[in-house]
């Protein structure tokens, strides 16, 4: 019988030990520990030799209720001490010191080598295969073919991290500008080819080259964009609900798993990720904004415009209390710091607090 009572408090001794934890604090070994010890000194406190009596049983639950209750004040202390290393790693940033992204990029060469191209001077950055990469004044990124040797098909890549955006020409004169958090990969040259195919993941502006006998296809994860020539974007950032192709000038065709759809200048395609693809008439200045420094937003929704800041800014965001939904109407200019932004959304009764913890910069928000 005592085995049996035994038993079963220390089942519900080990409960209350760890009913309070979370699953990351139940995984740390010095907790595991800890528990480990505290059960370990419960056990050897409360129970009783085989040949001790009934009228102990008692003196072997006050020992009981005594040991769970300094099991559970150690256990509590360490936590407590533990959080509060932690929070003492958080402080409180100003939003006016969260600068706007700048010219930033990293080339990867068909060899495999990365040249960050924002740290490398005007003139001449590479030679790849017969072909001579070059940074002009600009910090435009140029192709030049000297004297290209023959075989496979190679390619380049450039990626723009968060808080970076870069403007290249690519081989055939095409001009592309990638937004921040973006790459774009394509062959160092499209002589001896039928089509010029470039694969797009993130958001980037297309001025193409026309060429009536070479299509220009633009392949992100879910859809093919193919042009002769025309200016165009794309927002095709993976984690969006949704992939947007807004076209400026000339005609485009979208297609995406038998679907197809024909734009004409003004229009954009918006394919969704249950597959469906529609065509609806642009909003050229909220769409083409970020082409040309700017943010701005008509009846867009908080999560929406912060997913553009976090981009930007190279910030985290962080909603609390169902914070997100409300919509605003605005916009600043990119080369403004993050303070300004929040001002503009703070009309509306949203609040803010940007803090830092290990060199990373968070964004919450609250209603």
């Amino acid at each position: 019988m005592e085995s049996e009572e035994q038993e079963q408090l220390m089942g519900h001794v080990r409960e209350l030990l760890q009913k309070d934890l979370s699953p990351k604090e139940e995984q740390d070994s010095k907790t595991s520990r800890i528990l480990d010890e505290s059960y370990a000194n419960i056990m050897a406190a409360i129970l009783p030799q085989v040949n001790k009596k009934r009228s102990l049983r008692k003196l072997w639950y006050a020992s009981a209720a005594a040991a769970v209750l300094i099991a559970m004040f150690t256990l509590s202390d360490y936590l407590i001490k533990k959080d509060d290393n932690r929070r003492h790693d958080i402080v409180q940033v100003d939003a006016e010191t969260i600068l706007p992204g700048k010219k930033k990029a990293m080339l990867t060469l068909a060899d495999g080598r990365k040249i960050a191209l924002d740290d490398t001077r005007t003139g001449t950055i590479a030679n790849d295969n017969g072909i001579d990469l070059t940074k002009n004044t600009n910090g435009e990124l140029t192709y030049k073919s000297v004297n290209m040797n023959a075989g496979r098909k190679l390619f380049n890549a450039i990626e723009t991290p968060n808080g970076g955006e870069y403007k290249i020409r690519l081989p055939d004169g095409t001009r592309v500008w990638l937004n921040a958090g973006s790459t774009i990969k394509y062959p160092i040259s499209f002589e001896g080819s039928n089509e010029r195919d470039v694969e797009l993941s993130g958001e980037a502006y297309f001025e193409v080259v026309h060429d009536r006998t070479k299509p220009f296809r633009v392949q992100t994860k879910d859809q093919l964009i193919e042009v002769l020539g025309t200016h165009f974007n794309v927002n095709a950032y993976p984690h969006n609900r949704k992939t947007i192709s807004t076209l400026t000038e000339g005609s485009v065709r979208v297609s995406s798993k038998g679907k197809e759809q024909l734009l004409k200048a003004g229009q954009e395609s918006v394919l969704y990720k249950d597959g469906i693809l529609s065509v609806r008439k642009a909003d050229l200045d909220i769409s083409l904004a970020w082409r040309y420094g700017l943010i701005k937003f008509r009846n867009t929704d908080l999560r929406s415009i912060l997913d553009q800041a976090a981009r930007w800014y190279d910030i985290d965001v962080e909603y609390r209390n169902n914070a997100g939904g409300e919509h605003f109407t605005g916009g600043i200019s990119r080369a403004a710091p993050l303070s300004v932004l929040l001002k503009v959304l703070e009309i509306n009764d949203v609040r803010f607090k940007v803090t830092e913890q290990k060199g990373r910069r968070k964004l919450i928000v609250n209603p």
